[in-house]
This record gives C-alpha cells, structure tokens and sequence, in this order.
C-alpha cells in the first residue's frame, strides 16, 4: 500500500508547458482517464476514486554509495487491487527527447527503489527486519510501476523508443541487454476512434491539439462534449498556442458558468473569433485617431495643442508613440 497522505491542492499557475498540464491531469477523473485511454484501450481499470497522490521524487542510492533524487512529472497510486498497489507515473513532452527510454528506466527504477526502503522501514519497525543481504523478506514483493509518456509536439516523434535504440549495438551482444520500451502516447496524432475514448477533459485536450496538427479549427465546432475543469483548459490552450485571447476569456467563461451555461469548444471558437473581431475593430479606432493626430501634427499644430483638441488620454499618447516608432 502507498505512505498515507492527504491529497493536496495544486497550487502553482506558472505558464510553463512543464507546469500547466500538471495542473489539469492532477485531477484523478483526468488522470484515470487518461491511463484506461491509452492503457488499458478504453477499459475501466483505473478508477478515479482509488487514486491517490503518488511520489513525484523518488530518493536512491546511487552506485557511489550517495543518495540521489529522481522527480518525475506526475504520479499517482491506484490503491483499488489491494494487496496489489501499482504506480503510474506521466511524463511530459513537448519536444522528442533523445535520452527517454534511459530517463523513464530511472524513473522506474527509483521508484522501486523507493518502495524497497519502503518495505525495509515498515520491517525495521515492526522489529522484524531482514538479513542485511536480503534487504526485504522473500515472501514480500514490491508494486508495479508503469509510466506513460505523453507527446504533445506537432511533428511526429523522432526520438527513441526503447532502450535498444539508444545504444550503440552489435547483433551478437543485443540478445544479453534486456530492452526497455517507453509506452508513448503522441496526443496530436491520435485516432479520432482513440479521442472519442476519452469521457474526462483530457478529450477536449486531444481534439484540440489534432485541429492544431491539421491546421483546422472548424473540425472543433463538431465537438459539443462540457468542459469540466475550464480555467485549467484555458490556462493549458493559453500556454501551449502563445494566445493572450484564451487568458483573457477566463473571466466572461467563468460569468457565462455561473449563470447555468455550458462551454464547449464550439463556445471556444465563436469566443476567439469574436474576440479578433474585438480587437481588430478597436485596433482600427485606435490606428484612424493616431493618423488624426498625426496629420495635425504634420500641419504644424504643437505636439500637446493637436492631443488636446482630439481628447487623447495618456494611455493613447502612449500607443501613438509607440505606432509612430512603427511607422
């Protein structure tokens, strides 16, 4: 069984891709999800409510004797099989990693590790510890540990996929190196039969990085399925696109919520056309007073005389000044 702990709230909004979608399959619905799609095929094996928060640094001791510390990106415990507990650790990419297989095979074996002193303490304590050689009982054995990596480029992965094929490797001496394959998951190339799998808002997730792919939004006003964990969806689109409009949403979606409407991505994209449309009118204001004031200017009026005569505020000196620059 994993250490008790109580869940805790995940409290960072850094704008990193490292961070934000942390955010969003911290939550356990997201999480199961995410691990039955791409699994387990779509099965319910993983349920939301057995999971727990499992340790996302995981000490060992190094073959110089010294402790070392590994720090996955997520993981969590499914404690439903008890006595059998297994760990499920995600990892997160946006560019393809040369070095993953051997990254992942520490990951996983720092967490077994963990789990070895794990046992070796609970002994210890029970006052029943092992023969120093043995380090744990032979009738004791440790938890499963299964990690999936999560691909959010837009270009296929080009990267390792096992350990094979990171090393430098003769036929004859391949049979004596055990291999150790990554289970990899590219978001933006799944099927839409694979998408359609997902019940959390990890599908939302899915749809939206495949429009992104193939370079077409229209395909995301098909998909009417709630979002359940908006703020986050925003946050994690706003982050991974570059796009201030889906920040700036946040606070009209959340008013929208409140009085009982639900947000699809159909409501996403008429919100992002709406708001360019927005912005691409009060951008045309501004530019036709800057072009006013310039003219003036250019007749010979004073500089303050012509930004008088056209009730200019301080904050729309600032922007002709910063247009002229352009210009």
């Amino acid at each position: 069984m994993p250490p008790a702990h109580p869940r805790q709230k995940k409290h960072s909004r850094k704008s990193r891709p490292d961070t934000v979608d942390k955010l969003l399959e911290a939550y356990p619905d997201v999480f199961a999800d995410i691990i039955n799609v791409l699994l387990y095929n779509g099965n319910t094996i993983v349920n939301p409510q057995f999971l727990t928060d499992g340790p996302s640094a995981a000490i060992y001791k190094a073959a110089d004797g010294f402790l070392r510390q590994k720090n996955r990106d997520l993981a969590m415990y499914d404690t439903s099989g008890s006595p059998l507990c297994i760990l499920y650790g995600l990892e997160n990419q946006t560019k393809p990693s040369p070095i993953m297989p051997a990254r992942v095979m520490g990951y996983d074996a720092a967490s077994y590790d963990h789990n070895i002193r794990l046992i070796k303490s609970r002994n210890l304590a029970e006052g029943r510890p092992a023969d120093y050689a043995m380090e744990i009982h032979s009738d004791q054995k440790l938890n499963p540990v299964i990690t999936l990596t999560l691909y959010f480029g837009l270009t296929p992965w080009n990267g390792p996929r096992c350990l094979h094929d990171l090393l430098f490797l003769s036929e004859d001496i391949k049979k004596f190196l055990p291999d150790y394959p990554i289970n990899l998951a590219e978001v933006a190339f799944l099927t839409p039969d694979t998408i359609e799998k997902f019940t959390s808002d990890f599908q939302i997730v899915a749809w939206w990085f495949r429009a992104r792919r193939l370079k077409n939004t229209d395909e995301l006003r098909t998909h009417q399925k709630e979002w359940i964990h908006v703020e986050e969806l925003l946050e994690f689109f706003y982050v991974f696109a570059g796009d201030d409009r889906y920040r700036e949403l946040k606070s009209g979606f959340a008013e929208r919520i409140r009085k009982g409407e639900s947000i699809t991505m159909c409501t996403l994209v008429d919100s992002l056309i709406e708001e360019g449309m927005e912005k691409g009118i009060s951008q045309g204001i501004a530019q036709t007073r800057y072009r006013d004031l310039a003219a003036l200017i250019r007749s010979g009026m004073p500089h303050e005389q012509a930004a008088r005569l056209l009730e200019f505020s301080q904050e729309e000196l600032e922007g002709f000044h910063q247009w002229t620059a352009l210009q």
